[in-house]
């Protein structure tokens, strides 16, 4: 399968999220059926870079429409972003109930700080979100991130951190974080895309402490 990339760049000195523009445009993050979308940032000691990916031109084509309306962003074609050499994957617990709603913006901001929190270098945060027939016919969706390093040194202490802010995100909001070994699909986890905003955004260079 031909995966495409853009990286992001952005005009804004300090990039925030409108939760009103996000809710609006969340749609266009969801890949067409049979395909996935990827969003990809790559954090050093000196930048933060971010990428979208998708498996097809449609699907990377709405991704890029939803960072140019959503955060003003400038894009660029690319080779495909560094991967990691060794992960963790977080996926959402199955649901009972459909939860409200909350925002929760430390979870991606804190993880990304790692690089300079913890002293880890070449740490990588993916989003991936796929398509897929759920039972009846009907197209469904589900995600997943992987939290790595390129040094699998690094990787013990990035396990210790993502567990405490998976805790503290799970307290704070309806959705439940878990880590495992792989991600298997599940019925349309998201029944408003409004949810993915806690963990796939652009974080603020400079928000207010939590």
């Amino acid at each position: 399968m031909e995966t495409r990339s853009l990286e992001l760049y952005f005009t804004e000195d300090v990039v925030r999220t409108d939760s009103m523009a996000y809710r609006e445009k969340a749609h266009l993050l969801l890949p067409p059926h049979g395909d996935y979308n990827r969003f990809t940032a790559v954090c050093t000691q000196s930048e933060t870079r971010f990428f979208i990916t998708s498996s097809s031109a449609a699907g990377l084509r709405r991704m890029e429409n939803f960072f140019l309306r959503v955060y003003r962003a400038a894009s660029k074609q690319t080779e495909e972003p560094p991967t990691p050499v060794e992960s963790l994957m977080v996926v959402e617990r199955k649901r009972i109930r459909p939860p409200r709603f909350e925002y929760f913006p430390r979870l991606v901001r804190n993880i990304l700080d790692l690089t300079y929190v913890a002293g880890i270098e070449d740490l990588i945060y993916e989003v991936t979100l796929v398509s897929g027939m759920r039972l009846g016919g009907r197209i469904g969706f589900h995600y997943y991130i992987e939290v790595g390093t390129r040094d699998p040194a690094g990787l013990g202490q990035v396990a210790g951190y993502l567990k405490n802010e998976i805790r503290e995100f799970n307290g704070g909001t309806g959705l439940r974080l878990k880590i495992r070994k792989q991600a298997r699909f599940q019925d349309n986890l998201f029944s408003d895309p409004i949810f993915l905003m806690n963990v796939l955004r652009i974080p603020a260079e400079r928000e207010n402490p939590e």
